[in-house]
């Protein structure tokens, strides 16, 4: 595909539709949003009472504060001129459209969703997903010394 200066350009989004992306969303909320009480910090904090090695509780405090270090961060393009997080582009998908409808940030997702910009803030949006994502399933690999398959 050629792109042709000052003409138009199809954008084609494959993936998720949006039910299957609700869904998703209402469940990765956990592990962003303290108040349910396994956001990532808080598994870290947790790890610091389990019976597990000192490099299990590192490694819980190391992925958990990547986390934070990657949304805040900024993305790697400016909006309307202006340079924005990562949490920022996250939390405004999240709780301005997906997983709730907060009045502050759901104006600025009608207007990212609505916009040219939008296939360009969905797959920023989706990347930063799967980034905490792949953190969140690093949990799973680590070792409880007191389990039964130890």
């Amino acid at each position: 595909m050629k792109f042709r200066e000052n003409e138009p350009t199809d954008v084609e989004r494959r993936g998720a539709d949006e039910e299957a992306t609700l869904a998703a969303a209402i469940t990765f909320r956990f592990f962003i949003y303290e108040r349910d009480g396994i956001e990532l910090g808080q598994i870290a904090e947790l790890y610091e009472t389990l019976p597990v090695s000192d490099e299990e509780k590192r490694r819980a405090r190391v992925a958990a504060d990547s986390v934070k270090a990657f949304l805040d961060s900024p993305l790697e393009i400016g909006v309307n001129g202006k340079t924005m997080s990562k949490r920022r582009l996250l939390y405004v998908f999240m709780y301005g459209g997906l997983a709730h409808a907060n009045a502050d940030k759901r104006d600025e997702y009608e207007k990212w969703t609505k916009s040219e910009l939008a296939p360009i803030m969905q797959c920023l949006f989706e990347e930063t997903v799967a980034v905490i994502l792949r953190v969140v399933v690093s949990f799973q690999g680590m070792e409880y010394q007191n389990h039964p398959t130890s």
